[in-house]
């Protein structure tokens, strides 16, 4: 369709240039509505509900004051081990590195927020 544009304005002349491009955007947005008409993404389109959840039985497990050690390093949330369980947690004091002692300070809507652990 390029091509034609170019062709038809280069040898054709500006009129002939003209009724090409306005046939050529009849042509384009004809096909658009079409296309969108015929239910084509309908049957690509993803239409399964994810019902699955994630466990978090060891975060239910942990409490305010228990102790811990941060198994990644927590850019502001990672992992930490707390009472034998591994569970995502969330830094109140910034970025940590890995095994830096940490204590549970807050669990505000399911995230655990922790802070280094003060000798």
């Amino acid at each position: 369709m390029i091509y034609a544009n170019y062709y038809a304005f280069a040898y054709l002349g500006t009129t002939a240039g003209f009724i090409t491009l306005g046939v050529s955007a009849i042509a384009c947005i004809g096909s658009l509505i079409l296309f969108m008409r015929s239910k084509t993404l309908d049957k690509v389109a993803l239409k399964k509900n994810i019902t699955s959840k994630v466990d978090r039985t060891a975060a239910d497990q942990v409490k305010v004051g228990d102790t811990g050690v941060a198994i990644t390093r927590l850019a502001l949330i990672g992992n930490a081990e707390i009472d034998g369980n591994i569970v995502e947690v969330k830094s109140m004091d910034g970025f940590l590195n890995e095994k830096t002692p940490i204590i549970v300070n807050r669990i505000a809507d399911g995230v655990i927020m922790v802070e280094k652990k003060k000798d």
